[in-house]
């Protein structure tokens, strides 16, 4: 993928977290169910392999871009 922004190439990877991902616009506590206008990329409570969410990094700009659905 051509990064938008330097127009280089990106790198295809991933995220990881523990239990759950959540894109959101202030710092609150999280909660098995997102707030408002929050975006819960992923979540998994039940297995000890965590979540993983598809991106695209840009190691010369230093954006990340991930899918909203996947």
């Amino acid at each position: 993928m051509i990064c938008p922004y330097c127009s280089k190439e990106m790198e295809s990877g991933m995220f990881q977290a523990g239990n759950m991902i959540i894109w959101t616009n202030a710092k609150h506590p999280i909660s098995l169910n997102p707030k408002g206008n929050d975006i819960l990329f992923e979540k998994n409570y039940f297995t000890i392999s965590g979540v993983t969410v598809d991106g695209h990094i840009c190691r010369d700009c230093g954006k990340i871009i991930v899918d909203v659905e996947q």
